[in-house]
């Protein structure tokens, strides 16, 4: 009968799967599935982190570039995060806190409120923190930022799309072909989730430092904060290994966070200067690298239609890149969207300490907003005369 129950939901998940779309997270949670019911079947021990891997194993070997997408990337180290480390975490804090403990639970009315945080909110919380550290190397480098308050927001999320959202929107699916009006009615209910979900990720955002910009990690960061997260929970048995181990790795993530964000404070000097041209489409924009350090970014740009805002889109995630945190120096040659477009984006997040502009009253756009910008966030704006310097060099000028 076991057996027989496993193979009967073979079909749920597979229509499932379907709905969900077959994209690489739905594709590592059905791999998985198989494989732990092939070792049920067979009567055969299984671990889920044996399990984790050969899902890996199966989605490379049909697409092998995947590897570098985000969606790998994203749910394989989420899960492999869970499998590692959550019991670990769970054991220690569920184990030393008080909140389980006879007397609290005799309460009369606080019971239930104990059990709440113990059986769910604690749990819940602990999962995405967790899955968020395993994640973190990776969404510095598609997204360069992380959230401060991503762990608690899921929290309040999750509950609108997994237990109204989902529920419904799956209710609706038999209905579209036997009731279609019933189906709408199904969806409008579920979609009421999804808006309470846009309502509480957009108070989040509107939080200041809900998001952190960053530059992008390097191959040697990622690695050496991998090694670092391993070595604090699989630190030795004997407490006295464990306090120096757990001493050295807080001195690790002192010294990588300090390697990190040493260019913020202290930006390195190549000793030659250097020049890039960014692609974004009508207008141009350069980015120089001068000898002693010094960051000048000339112009955004950008389609006057286009939706996308350059600066976020295209510029910023170059510099990112480039491990740059600040300009020194923006330009603005004249007031014409295609070569001001991003530049709001720009300002906000690199903070230049001069903004030079040509004093051209024929504006487009938002131009005056960026200009208030600018001179909100302390920015000084320049508006040069004929030969005086941007940037000035022993050998060479900007003018």
């Amino acid at each position: 009968m076991p057996t027989l129950t496993l193979l009967a939901t073979l079909p749920i998940l597979f229509g499932y799967s379907f709905v969900a779309g077959m994209n690489t997270p739905v594709v590592r949670a059905l791999i998985m599935t198989f494989i732990l019911f092939a070792a049920l079947i067979l009567r055969r021990q299984h671990s889920l982190f044996h399990l984790l891997a050969a899902a890996a194993l199966i989605v490379l070997a049909c697409n092998p570039l995947v590897l570098f997408t985000a969606s790998f990337q994203f749910s394989f180290s989420a899960v492999a995060a869970l499998i590692l480390f959550l019991p670990a975490i769970l054991n220690r804090l569920l184990s030393s806190s008080g909140l389980a403990s006879e007397q609290k639970e005799r309460r009369v009315g606080l019971a239930w409120l104990f059990r709440l945080w113990q059986g769910f909110i604690l749990p819940a919380f602990l999962v995405s923190l967790t899955a968020t550290l395993g994640t973190l190397p990776f969404m510095l480098v598609h997204f360069h930022r992380f959230s401060l308050i991503g762990p608690v927001m899921n929290l309040l999320v999750e509950p609108f799309l997994c237990f109204w959202a989902l529920p419904w929107g799956l209710a609706a699916i038999p209905c579209l072909f036997i009731a279609p009006q019933v189906a709408v009615i199904f969806l409008k209910i579920g979609g009421l989730g999804i808006q309470a979900g846009h309502f509480c990720t957009a108070l989040g955002a509107a939080l200041p430092w809900a998001s952190v910009w960053t530059i992008t990690p390097t191959t040697a960061e990622i690695l050496c904060y991998g090694l670092l997260i391993m070595l604090w929970f699989f630190s030795s048995n004997r407490e006295d290994l464990r306090r120096i181990m757990r001493g050295v790795v807080l001195v690790g993530m002192v010294s990588l966070v300090l390697h990190f964000t040493w260019g913020l404070f202290f930006p390195g000097r190549s000793g030659q200067s250097k020049v890039a041209y960014l692609d974004v489409g009508q207008g141009t924009s350069s980015f120089l690298k001068m000898a002693d350090g010094s960051r000048v970014l000339i112009d955004g740009g950008g389609n006057r239609q286009s939706r996308r805002n350059m600066g976020e889109q295209v510029i910023a995630p170059y510099l990112w890149q480039q491990r740059v945190w600040r300009l020194d120096q923006v330009v603005i040659t004249h007031p014409h969207s295609d070569h001001f477009n991003g530049m709001d984006f720009i300002l906000a997040h690199f903070r230049p300490k001069k903004l030079f502009i040509n004093g051209d009253s024929r504006i487009e756009g938002n131009y005056q907003e960026i200009i208030d910008q600018a001179v909100r966030q302390g920015t000084e704006v320049v508006l040069p005369e004929s030969g005086d310097k941007i940037a000035e060099l022993a050998d060479m000028n900007l003018e």
